[in-house]
């Protein structure tokens, strides 16, 4: 048997097409549909009661409870109440996720725990995003897919099949309940070695209604994506150690400057602060992890600090002239993006920590 969970808010303009899409796919397979409303005020919740009547639906209309995540957890939970579930799939219920897919889906994700329907995999894509849109979710998808070494494309899509171990494993285990669900059920899937596969789709823009995801939203997801890398990685002995650089480059340049003049002076100090961060990295923060000889590390970790700048200086460049950032906070951003950079580049390729 197979559950479909349709988690909504204000979607009453697309969530009969939806339905009678997926009844059309799912009419020779024994199925339920579960919606998961979050007290919708446009009569989602009416239209769910109606069709209800003639199609295998459970409604369950939450008034306290809010979140894309919890919703889905709460769908979960609800399935594997069925001893006779042996696959969940979940999906946006604003027509953006194309149930056409639906069978081949389930018919792909056999020896798998969780199958995604991918928009970054050959032959998927987006319909009617701007190319900002575009940029924004690709290079979101590929900062995770380095700072976790998922190995996976498409992280930030709700189109799944999910085992029955795979939901149990999720539904006991994750603690988020805003869009973060998205990221946080695949590191909680990859940490317990569940096999993840991808199934290109067409991700539609959405049918009708307004788009939930705010700015407010993506600051909650980018923090999630921040304070989850720092808790799974030796992050924070790196940040010593860079500020002991800094501190290292300032003392330098402090003394040399009116011997060897500004420019000499700023070679130097840069020189010497990077060499003394590669030392303390080399003995501290990557103490266990010398797989490399010594003069492999040093020339890898110069061309890490390399690359880190010139992420800065790209970031700061597309901030300014694309997105129209101010150049202070175009720099700032650029500073983050190259220091996950350097810190990416010296765990895998210098000290080649490996999970």
């Amino acid at each position: 048997m197979i559950t479909v969970i349709l988690p909504t808010y204000n979607e009453a303009e697309n969530i009969k097409d939806l339905i009678e899409a997926i009844e059309m796919e799912l009419k020779d397979i024994e199925h339920e549909i579960v919606v998961v409303d979050d007290d919708s005020s446009d009569g989602t919740i009416e239209v769910v009661r109606e069709l209800s009547n003639k199609y295998p639906i459970k409604l369950i209309s939450r008034k306290a409870e809010r979140g894309l995540g919890s919703a889905i957890i709460t769908g979960l939970k609800i399935a594997l109440s069925n001893e006779k579930v042996i696959k969940i799939v979940t999906m946006d219920a604003d027509l953006s996720h194309d149930p056409r897919y639906l069978k081949e889906m389930l018919r792909k994700s056999e020896g798998l725990d969780i199958l995604i329907g991918s928009r970054y995999v050959k032959h998927g894509r987006t319909e009617n995003w701007s190319l900002i849109r575009r940029l924004i979710s690709y290079f979101a998808n590929q900062i995770v897919k380095l700072l976790f070494d998922t190995k996976i494309g498409d992280h930030t899509s709700n189109y799944r099949v999910y085992s029955r171990r795979a939901a149990e494993i999720i539904s006991k285990n994750i603690n988020t309940k805003h869009y973060e669900y998205q990221i946080g059920s695949l590191l909680i899937a990859l940490d317990n070695n569940l096999k993840i596969g991808e199934f290109p789709i067409v991700f539609k823009e959405r049918g009708s209604g307004k788009s939930k995801l705010t700015f407010g939203v993506i600051l909650s997801w980018a923090r999630f994506i921040v304070n989850s890398f720092i808790l799974r990685t030796r992050i924070w002995k790196y940040l010593i150690v860079g500020g002991i650089g800094t501190a290292v480059n300032e003392g330098v340049l402090y003394l040399l400057i009116r011997q060897l003049g500004l420019e000499f002076a700023s070679a130097t100090a840069i020189e010497v602060s990077i060499v003394s961060n590669f030392m303390l990295n080399d003995i501290w923060t990557f103490s266990e992890n010398k797989k490399n000889r010594f003069i492999y590390r040093f020339l890898t970790f110069h061309l890490s600090m390399l690359l880190g700048a010139l992420a800065n200086f790209l970031i700061l460049e597309f901030s300014v002239k694309i997105l129209k950032l101010d150049p202070l906070s175009g720099n700032l951003f650029g500073i983050f993006v190259g220091f996950l950079l350097r810190y990416y580049t010296s765990y895998r390729y210098v000290w080649r920590v490996r999970k």
